[in-house]
């Protein structure tokens, strides 16, 4: 017959009694085995092993009467202790692992994160990177095979923002001509890396000058580093340095009785057209002297010394002077 059992979980018959009916009975070795269920959460004593008492009473009394006492003595191992380390960056687009530390006295024991944002994952450690910035509430538990739960460790890690950086240019684009360039960058910034094509990399202050010999296309990047050690994207400009002019002209061979001295125009544009540039003669004398010509000319009215210079000026802006 089926045998109805009477548990006494504690040290005494004063501990919680639960009686239960076979759940369900199978055969192991020519054996028969009941297997019984509790309805109901336990929760055990502290001290270990667990001392169980069980007293056995039969179903039908008529075919056995009386109980029967039964000592159960469970050891059960420590629960698993949740604990992990945290490392890499905490700026946004940073990798951070996060790496378990805890120790698990079970075998089989899986370790579970879920790291704030939503989604539970599995494994010793966990490597991720945070989708934006903020506060996120890291939690870290322990799991064993017979699915009994660990205590569960928490953290909250703050995943900072990237600095933006961003810089602006001054001066005229032609060679020769100094340009500056000026950090705009937002942010408490502690570093910069300056990276203009065809020279070498530094990490000067906010204020940066440089200047071309050589027409073409240079590409000039910008990355900051603020307080928090957050590295920004690179901030690039491309630049298109423009040929200077070389200004040239001959002097006339010129006598007062003369009736106008010509400055013949020797200028040799950098590139382009050459009717696309504009020129400024002025002649040395005292009064408006100015002309706007390719060629100079001009009647003097004295005899005497006179500086004269041509100003030559491309149609993009570059201008030499002789």
């Amino acid at each position: 017959a089926a045998l109805r059992i009477r548990w006494l979980l504690g040290d005494s018959r004063a501990g919680q009694q639960v009686y239960t009916m076979p759940d369900s009975t199978f055969t192991r070795q020519n054996k028969r085995i009941n297997l019984y269920r509790l309805p109901n959460t336990v929760r055990l004593p502290a001290t270990n092993p667990v001392l169980i008492r069980a007293l056995v009473v039969a179903a039908d009394p008529a075919n056995c009467s009386g109980e029967q006492e039964v000592l159960l003595r469970l050891s059960l191992p420590p629960a698993p202790q949740a604990a992990f380390a945290v490392s890499g960056g905490f700026c946004l687009g940073d990798t951070l692992l996060l790496r378990r530390t805890g120790n698990a006295p079970v075998q089989g024991t899986t370790w579970q994160w879920d790291a704030g944002t939503g989604t539970v994952q599995r494994g010793d450690s966990l490597a991720l990177v945070y989708p934006q910035a903020g506060n996120y509430r890291i939690r870290h538990w322990a799991v064993t095979p017979g699915g009994c739960p660990g205590d569960t460790a928490f953290s909250t890690l703050e995943i900072r923002s990237n600095p933006q950086a961003a810089f602006g240019v001054q001066g005229s684009l032609c060679t020769g001509s100094p340009l500056l360039l000026t950090d705009s960058s937002q942010g408490s910034i502690t570093r910069r890396i300056w990276q203009v094509e065809g020279l070498p990399a530094d990490s000067s202050s906010s204020l940066k000058q440089v200047s071309f010999s050589t027409a073409g296309s240079y590409r000039i990047r910008l990355q900051v580093r603020d307080n928090n050690n957050c590295l920004s994207p690179v901030s690039e400009q491309q630049l298109r340095i423009n040929p200077r002019p070389r200004a040239g002209f001959t002097l006339p061979s010129f006598c007062l009785r003369d009736a106008t001295a010509i400055f013949d125009n020797t200028t040799q544009p950098g590139s382009g057209d050459a009717t696309r540039f504009s020129w400024l003669w002025r002649y040395g004398t005292t009064g408006t002297d100015s002309s706007l010509d390719r060629t100079g000319t001009f009647r003097y009215s004295a005899t005497g010394n006179y500086p004269v210079t041509l100003i030559a000026t491309s149609g993009t802006g570059c201008a030499d002077t002789v």
